[in-house]
């Protein structure tokens, strides 16, 4: 698995071979064959293994006793960076998987199974907040938040930009962290 991770750096999955991936791995073929039908299979098994593992960070990172004292931007401002900082340390997987997601109908269905999982802790976790959130309607309010924060980051995987500036990681997340709570319109609610 973290011999294919490395290799989507660089490279895209199509331009990935399997000898490719065992001598990155320092396997065999056998041994690949052994654990995957195929190629896809393999990518199949990268992506379901990447979802557990972000199910299991958000779970931990907006765990209800965890934030519990938190406000809004507080919370933002610890769970943000943790989003923008996974996106930037698996690029290439990224890129591999949302490609795959864009033509491949299985893919698809888990990308927007673990997207709505994260919209759904991002409700629970912003749901104790309600009345600060000014929008007139707090759960549409919040739910484009996330899909919002979860598209720029794509977005960067994939292009870096679109914009004319870079911004370092830092700078993206301020802009996010911002994005999130000018959207639910904080303390603004009449």
């Amino acid at each position: 698995m973290d011999a294919g991770a490395r290799l989507l750096e660089d490279r895209s999955f199509s331009a990935i071979t399997v000898s490719d991936i065992v001598a990155e791995a320092q396997s065999s073929v056998g041994s690949f064959y052994a654990r995957f039908k195929d190629k896809d299979a393999f990518l199949a098994y990268l992506h379901a293994h990447y979802q557990e593992q972000v199910v299991e960070g958000v779970d931990a990172l907006l765990d209800p006793a965890r934030i519990a004292d938190m406000d809004v931007e507080a919370l933002l401002r610890e769970v943000v960076p943790v989003f923008v900082q996974a996106h930037a340390e698996m690029q290439g997987l990224m890129r591999a998987l949302h490609a795959q997601a864009a033509i491949d109908p299985e893919f698809r269905a888990r990308e927007e199974t673990l997207n709505h999982h994260i919209a759904e802790r991002f409700a629970q976790a912003l749901q104790p907040h309600r009345d600060s959130i000014g929008h007139p309607d707090p759960e549409r309010a919040i739910d484009f938040a996330v899909v919002s924060m979860l598209g720029a980051l794509i977005q960067r995987v994939f292009f870096r930009g679109p914009g004319a500036l870079e911004f370092d990681d830092a700078q993206y997340t301020e802009h996010l962290v911002h994005a999130f709570m000018a959207h639910l319109q904080l303390g603004e609610r009449s």
